[in-house]
């Protein structure tokens, strides 16, 4: 299905096993995206806008819109992976430097394709309970945090500062334009080079 219109305010958002359409704006807070139990996937389509503030996610979510992460209580993928192709916002960059992705649960991911943009403003986190897989670009405005390992997977991290716990590298290198801090933890290598 589709969901469109202005604005939708929901406590359960319900994802069928053939998936639904994000187009206009959606405020999940607090509240839960679920999946029906067969696999359902959220598309958030270019130009749509997904607000998480104190929401559990259990469904796949395709972005290619926006998805900002906001609020003191932090939003957690529970079992889904989490593909961004649009711009994850995690906080509101220049408004809101309150804003963690967390995780419960295991099976999870984010993945942040070729064309997709992460934005962490300062004080913020990202602990999704496996490492990030950073194709695409990574803008830190102070100092964030990704726990759990960051792969650089030929995408850019530019900005501030960011603090990881483990920085991984592909065979073919990495680029790092910004401050970055790996403690405790070390940079390894993906084991292919």
């Amino acid at each position: 299905g589709t969901l469109n219109g202005s604005t939708l305010n929901v406590d359960v958002m319900w994802i069928p096993p053939t998936g639904a359409t994000l187009t206009g704006t959606a405020h999940v807070a607090p509240a839960t995206i679920e999946d029906t139990g067969s696999g359902g996937t959220l598309t958030v389509a270019a130009g749509a806008n997904l607000v998480l503030s104190d929401a559990t996610v259990e469904a796949a979510i395709e972005n290619d819109g926006t998805i900002t992460v906001d609020g003191s209580a932090t939003s957690k993928l529970d079992g889904s992976i989490l593909t961004n192709d649009g711009t994850l916002d995690i906080g509101d960059p220049g408004v809101s430097a309150s804003g963690n992705l967390g995780s419960t649960g295991s099976g999870n991911g984010l993945v942040n394709q070729f064309d997709g943009t992460i934005n962490m403003a300062g004080g913020t986190s990202i602990n999704v309970g496996a490492r990030v897989d950073n194709k695409g670009t990574l803008n830190t405005a102070g100092t964030g945090q990704i726990t759990n390992g960051l792969l650089l997977d030929g995408g850019s991290v530019t900005g501030s500062r960011l603090n990881v716990d483990v920085l991984w590298v592909p065979p073919a290198g990495a680029t790092l334009s910004t401050a970055a801090t790996v403690a405790p933890g070390s940079i390894q290598d993906t084991g292919s080079g």
